[in-house]
This record gives C-alpha cells, sequence and structure tokens, in this order.
C-alpha cells in the first residue's frame, strides 16, 4: 500500500499530459499481458486527459481489435492518423480491418499508404498479395507475394500454395 500512496502522491504533481502518459504506458503494459479490458481502460482514461494524443488513439484501437470490435477500432485509428498522418503502423491496421470487412480495395489502399511511409514492411506485402488475390488481380498478387517472400516474412501455407498454382497457370 505504501507503494500505491508514493506512486499516487507523485502522479498529483504531474500535468493532464504526463498524466495521460501514465496511464497509455499502464495499457502498452497490461496489452503485453493479454488483460485487454483493463489495457482498454488505461487508454481511455489517457485519452480523457489528452484527447489529442495519437499514440493512445493507436493503441485503444489495437485493444479494440484483439477484442475483435472492428468498428470502434477503426474509429480509434482514423482519429489517430487525424493527429498524425505518418503513423504507417495505423494505415496497416486499418488495412487488416478493412480486409474483414471484406473492403479489399480499401485495405489496398491502406497498404500501399503504409508502403509509402515504410517501403520494406514485408506483412505489408502479404497483406496486398492476400487482398490483390481475393479481387482476382493474381499479378499484383504475385507481385506482392515474392515481395514478401524475399523480405522474409511469414506467409501461410495454404496461401502460398494457392499463389504458386495461379503463377503456374498464367506462366
Amino acid at each position: 500500500m505504501d507503494k500505491f500512496f508514493k506512486r499516487f502522491k507523485k502522479e498529483k504533481e504531474l500535468t493532464e499530459s504526463e498524466k495521460a502518459r501514465v496511464y497509455y504506458r499502464d495499457g502498452k503494459i497490461f496489452m503485453e499481458q493479454g488483460k485487454i479490458d483493463n489495457a482498454i481502460e488505461r487508454f481511455v482514461e489517457a485519452l480523457r486527459m489528452d484527447p489529442d494524443f495519437a499514440d493512445a488513439h493507436d493503441f485503444l484501437g489495437r485493444a479494440f481489435m484483439e477484442k475483435d470490435v472492428k468498428e470502434k477500432a477503426l474509429l480509434e485509428f482514423r482519429q489517430a492518423l487525424e493527429l498524425d498522418p505518418e503513423r504507417w503502423e495505423t494505415h496497416y491496421n486499418i488495412g487488416i480491418i478493412m480486409g474483414k470487412f471484406g473492403k479489399f480495395q480499401e485495405s489496398i489502399s491502406e497498404y500501399e499508404e503504409e508502403l509509402k511511409l515504410n517501403p520494406r514492411y514485408a506483412a505489408a506485402h502479404n497483406n496486398l498479395a492476400v487482398s490483390y488475390f481475393a479481387l482476382k488481380n493474381y499479378p499484383l498478387a504475385i507481385q506482392h507475394y515474392e515481395e514478401a517472400k524475399k523480405l522474409g516474412t511469414h506467409i501461410n501455407p495454404d496461401f502460398e500454395a494457392a499463389v504458386l498454382k495461379m503463377k503456374a497457370t498464367l506462366d
């Protein structure tokens, strides 16, 4: 109890923005521990104190993704991008959500935006391959599959088999 009181006393001396960062940090720790509900509470509290905290919006979106609450996750990701448009990880996460909604053209746009900011992100190439494959744009699916493979990301073996089979029919 004494340790908690010391921390509380220190927090009383912090600004709202600094307190928001303490809650954000705690939220990230809870995320790492798989305690998603606790993480959501911390991120929400951080945003109550600092509504323009892009990182907290992004991680709240990630927590909602973990809970499979795609609509709320998407809202938080969009808010994070509004505050900081160059968040490549956020574009990537929106791409994932759009794919889960079956909106592959929108997911492609997000992955392409992400690759403008971080061109060597192999997972984005893999997800572009999956999205293009879903839209039956096999040449681009193959191109991004090969780039993902070259960059060393994990590729689902079933997807890899489907791409290689398609590639063989196109050659």
